[in-house]
């Protein structure tokens, strides 16, 4: 997994591709029921994000900016530890709420650009087949 905090996100990659991609994180929230769905860069500002219909109302923009703001400087230090030991490769950023819900985050590369995929998983609801299928998408589209 590469985190190369310079690496910024193209604005025309994401011009060019958001309606695709957004369909995308909103297709992954409603099949699987996952709470929310986050695109976002190394810095944690969000560019696409899908919302379960049963999201907290009036919280959907403070939801967002908490899961895009989580992801990066976890993954950045996942990535530090990655060059000093050289023995493990992060795949995946998991934390688990008091209530059993889990934040996952994973990066997305794809030639034109790299971000982080962030989504918020009910309790003991399963994710990583989800995961994978989007991640494979996002990178093909």
């Amino acid at each position: 997994m590469k985190t190369n905090v310079s690496q910024d996100i193209s604005l025309a990659v994401v011009a060019n591709k958001g309606q695709v991609w957004r369909h995308l994180l909103e297709e992954l929230v409603q099949s699987n029921a996952f709470l929310a769905a986050v695109l976002t860069d190394f810095q944690g500002l969000p560019f696409l994000s899908a919302l379960h219909p049963d999201a907290k109302k009036g919280l959907e923009d403070r939801l967002i900016e908490t899961l895009a703001a989580f992801a990066p400087p976890m993954l950045r230090t996942a990535g530090q530890m990655e060059s000093f030991f050289g023995r493990f490769s992060v795949d995946e950023i998991t934390t688990r709420t008091k209530e059993g819900a889990l934040i996952v985050s994973r990066v997305v590369e794809r030639p034109d650009i790299v971000a982080i995929l962030t989504v918020l998983v009910p309790p003991r609801r399963a994710y990583r087949r989800a995961m994978n299928k989007i991640i494979t998408q996002l990178q093909k589209s």
